[in-house]
């Protein structure tokens, strides 16, 4: 069923034409809205993002630390488990010396990596 010349007229729309000075306010209305509604999304996505950053730090840090206790844990362990054979002292020196050593060999990896990522910097 075709309804005539009329029938190409949106519903609701009157058979006259807006000017185009109204067409183009509506359009920069539209624009504005749109960049307000975009800027409130990029905003709360911000504070989401924000936010789950925060958590995974605070995660990271309980989790270093804890690593940290770990370690100091180990290495007074293994200060007992010695003491018998080196004594205490001898013991604590071994212990100490060993993780030196493994400290020294992390940074001189660490930078070896400083100096592959920054060429000419000697």
């Amino acid at each position: 069923m075709t309804g005539g010349p009329d029938s190409a007229i949106p519903h609701g729309a009157s058979g006259r034409e807006e000017p185009l000075k109204d067409v183009l306010q509506r359009l920069v209305d539209n624009g504005k809205a749109y960049a307000d509604a975009e800027i409130n999304r990029q905003k709360i996505r911000a504070a989401f993002v924000g936010s789950g950053l925060r958590t995974i730090a605070l995660l990271v840090t309980i989790a270093l630390i804890l690593l940290f206790g770990t370690l100091v844990t180990l290495m007074i362990g293994l200060v007992f488990a010695l003491a018998p054979y080196l004594k205490p002292l001898g013991a604590t020196c071994a212990v100490s010396f060993v993780a030196l050593i493994i400290v020294a060999i992390l940074l001189l990896a660490a930078k070896k990596r400083v100096a592959t990522l920054l060429p000419g910097k000697d």
